[in-house]
């Protein structure tokens, strides 16, 4: 049984999947946020309403979203790998500028409030 969770060809790599790739990480930065607001606000629901719910609550959100960015990075390079178009070197590079750059826009400002 082949497992095709995360596997990328060729064939499938267009500009719908680049759309989809960055979409992706929008999600993954609102579920993000999602995590601070509860951790830092407390949960709204009674469901909820038991001692450190809402830190326990917003660190599984928050992991969640960390888990599910990085799962897209890791498709969007075996996408970039699988096309074989550019170096490997020039995109490291630039995938990890544009990584430092997601993380500080959404993620870390997400943590400080802004």
């Amino acid at each position: 049984m082949e497992n095709n969770f995360i596997k990328v060809e060729s064939k499938d790599v267009n500009l719908k999947f680049v759309f989809d790739n960055l979409r992706n990480y929008g999600i993954a930065a609102l579920f993000f946020y999602t995590g601070v607001l509860i951790f830092k606000n407390g949960a709204s629901s009674i469901l909820l309403d038991f001692p450190y719910a809402a830190g326990t609550v917003g660190v599984i959100i928050m992991v969640t979203a960390v888990i599910l960015a990085s799962l897209n990075f890791i498709q969007g390079t075996l996408a970039l790998l699988a096309v074989k178009k550019l170096s490997l070197v020039p995109y490291l590079i630039t995938a990890m500028l544009l990584h430092l750059v997601l993380f500080e826009v959404f993620f870390y400002r997400a943590l400080n409030g802004a």
